[in-house]
């Protein structure tokens, strides 16, 4: 049974990017800066105790906004409903914060964790902006 818990700074280093390797540092601005406001920068998702997904937010100017910095689920994973998971746990958290709308860079093509695939934004509830590689979330309508 998957098991979800917040990311805090001190977990960031142990969640490399099983796609470009990338590690989120604990003294990246935009953690540090989620973790004084929120007390959490994102959201894990263990299985049989293996960090199987990872979803990481920041906050932006607007406190009511959000911004989707990393997130990726481990390839024998995807497509198992676990993203959408990482979705729902993060975005019941920003509410909680009154934040009111998360972007995310798109991409059409993904094996990056900072830019997920079109697809993916569009089946969790993104919607596309003026800007194709921007999509926003409005969790006033979907939560």
């Amino acid at each position: 049974m998957p098991r979800l818990s917040t990311v805090t700074l001190a977990d960031l280093p142990g969640l490399p990017c099983p796609y470009c390797g990338r590690v989120t540092g604990a003294d990246a601005p935009w953690a540090r800066s989620a973790v004084a406001l929120w007390g959490w920068c994102g959201v894990k998702l263990a299985v049989a105790g293996e960090t199987a997904g990872v979803l990481l937010v920041g906050p932006m100017e607007d406190p009511a906004q959000a911004m989707l910095m990393s997130t990726w689920v481990i390839p024998a994973r995807v497509n198992t409903g676990l993203g959408r998971q990482l979705l729902q746990r993060t975005a019941a958290g920003l509410v909680e914060n009154r934040v009111r709308t998360v972007f995310a860079q798109g991409s059409r093509t993904n094996l990056r964790c900072s830019a997920p695939p079109r697809d993916y934004l569009r089946a969790v509830g993104f919607t596309r902006g003026l800007d194709e590689r921007l999509w926003h979330l409005d969790l006033d309508r979907v939560v």
